[in-house]
């Protein structure tokens, strides 16, 4: 498996929709064929991870963690491992941080983003793919309680508001106008 290979694909599968920011598309694009490390074992300081954010239509509402390290409200996600697609990676850390194995639900690549890590032990940046996840019904998942303080199922609305990082509101706000019936 070629990890550049994969990124790059995902990437210009990105370009192709009319929301994503084009200039940072091109900023990972040159990381990824720069030659540096794209995961965290090859890069300590600034890598590709993914978001993934659960989605209730039928009650428009998402899913976050209140996570500890971050002090803050964020959807679920984690950084790549080595061996991994995007997707795998979704996969596995929705199984290990909400106990959950996905089966049929539909995960699409949605946008990218950086998040510039406010007070960093090791990560500086990080280039966060963010994938959707459509959930049939509000499963009351079991969080992990090492990595996180709480977690729940929000209203969009309320969920934009308790997200702090202006960038996380974006997205979620871009989520809401693409899957969600309340207008923006």
């Amino acid at each position: 498996m070629n990890i550049r290979s994969i990124l790059l694909d995902r990437i210009k599968q990105l370009s192709l929709k009319s929301y994503t920011d084009k200039s940072f598309l091109k900023e990972c694009t040159r990381l990824i064929q720069s030659g540096e490390g794209v995961i965290k074992r090859d890069n300590i300081s600034r890598h590709f991870c993914c978001f993934f954010v659960p989605l209730h239509i039928p009650t428009n509402s998402t899913y976050l963690v209140h996570h500890i390290k971050a002090d803050g409200w964020i959807p679920p996600g984690g950084h790549i491992d080595p061996d991994e697609t995007p997707e795998s990676t979704v996969t596995r850390e929705f199984q290990e941080e909400l106990s959950f194995k996905l089966t049929d639900e539909i995960m699409s690549l949605f946008n990218i983003s950086p998040v510039y890590i406010e007070h960093p032990k090791t990560c500086e940046v990080h280039y966060d793919f963010w994938y959707t996840v459509l959930c049939k019904e509000q499963t009351p998942f079991m969080y992990e309680k090492k990595e996180f303080h709480d977690a729940g199922w929000f209203p969009i609305e309320k969920a934009i508001q308790m997200v702090k990082r202006d960038n996380e509101k974006n997205m979620l706000k871009k989520i809401k106008k693409l899957y969600l019936s309340s207008p923006v």
